[in-house]
């Protein structure tokens, strides 16, 4: 009977439910006893494989302990093999940490020391700066501040050490500059020079005087000595004073105003007494040369003109009065140009020598002769 019969037949609903609960409690029972006897033959069927059959059942469980002893070795075997291989990740990338650190720190460690060169050239150059300021600014106030008798400024912030560094610095550069370059440049190469000079000119001076070898030459050797070739331009000279180096040259009455003096040269009545001119002027075909009053006429017009040269007579060459200088008690040095060039030349007045030989024509012994009566000759 279903409910929906029960329910036609006039059943009420507190009564059906009674019903089923009734039917479910006897039933219960009964189904307790059917799972149980369902279990049991299970049971049945598995304890004679176990206890029966000879050996069969200890032989099943040692196999099973050997696979759970297998299976536990090998978890603890892959266990093992994950800690060495994550120790060993570990122990990796701690040294590669430790590699980077110790590069970033020397990378670090060179950045500072590039740093700290850097500040000590750049504290240096301002140190250097800084005294070079200093010295010119003591410098400035010792010129001004000397001129009242006062200590400068700068010196009174000074310490007695930067005084000190000063001034043997000052003293080492001026030694440098003056006494050193001196004796080296100026003392050995004019003694040199004065030595050379001096011994050359003295022994041609006391040869020739001791000998006197040019009074016995005769015409055709004086034309000989005349025919060889030698170069008397040979000292190109650049003359940048107009007047001359004291300032002697520069009115009329010049020869008054010699600080060196003069006054014998040009004494003689016709012809200098060298002891050459007799022969040479034969030769030549020249009788005498060019008077004194004559030349200091032209050197006293070319003063008045402004005019830096004077013409040596019976010549192109233009002579710079105002370069002869005196050269021992009768040499002469002067800047002669002669047509293509300036050159300066030496002049024996007492000998007649230019460049310490006998003149090969008679305009260099014209020009002899005005270069020693400018510098050594008389007022008439």
């Amino acid at each position: 009977m279903t409910l929906h019969s029960k329910h036609k037949a006039g059943l009420s609903l507190p009564a059906i439910s009674m019903a089923l609960l009734m039917a479910g409690a006897t039933a219960l029972p009964s189904v307790a006893a059917l799972r149980q006897s369902q279990q049991q033959p299970s049971v049945q069927r598995a304890n004679p494989a176990m206890v029966g059959g000879g050996d069969s059942g200890p032989v099943l469980i040692a196999k099973e302990k050997n696979k759970d002893k297998d299976r536990d070795k090998k978890k603890k075997k892959n266990r093992d093999q994950k800690s060495e291989k994550r120790q060993n990740n570990n122990r990796k990338t701690s040294d590669r940490n430790q590699k980077n650190n110790g590069n970033r720190k020397t990378s670090n460690n060179q950045k500072n020391d590039r740093k700290e060169r850097a500040e000590r050239k750049e504290r240096a150059e301002r140190k250097q700066k800084n005294d070079r300021a200093r010295d010119r600014n003591a410098k400035n106030n010792n010129n001004g501040n000397n001129k009242k008798g006062r200590t400068p400024r700068s010196d009174r912030s000074l310490t007695k050490a930067e005084r000190d560094r000063i001034y043997r610095q000052g003293l080492r550069e001026g030694k440098d500059r003056g006494y050193n370059k001196g004796v080296r440049t100026g003392y050995r190469e004019g003694v040199d020079k004065g030595r050379k000079r001096g011994y050359h000119r003295g022994y041609d001076r006391g040869y020739r005087k001791a000998e006197n070898r040019y009074r016995g030459w005769d015409s055709n050797r004086w034309r000989s000595y005349n025919r060889t070739k030698r170069n008397q331009w040979r000292r190109p000279v650049v003359v940048n004073n107009y007047y001359g180096r004291g300032g002697w040259a520069r009115q009329r009455g010049w020869y008054n105003s010699r600080p060196w003096g003069g006054g014998w040269y040009g004494g003689w009545s016709s012809s200098p007494p060298w002891g050459w001119w007799l022969g040479q002027s034969v030769v030549w075909g020249v009788t005498a040369l060019t008077t004194a009053a004559i030349i200091n006429d032209s050197i006293d017009r070319a003063i008045e003109r402004r005019q830096p040269t004077v013409l040596v007579p019976d010549t192109n060459w233009q002579l710079y009065y105002g370069s002869v200088e005196p050269m021992e008690d009768t040499g002469v040095t002067f800047a002669v140009y002669n047509g293509s060039g300036t050159y300066e030349m030496e002049a024996d007045c007492e000998e007649g020598l230019l460049n310490g030989e006998v003149p090969t024509t008679p305009a260099e012994a014209q020009l002899i002769n005005t270069a020693c009566q400018v510098t050594f000759g008389t007022q008439a």
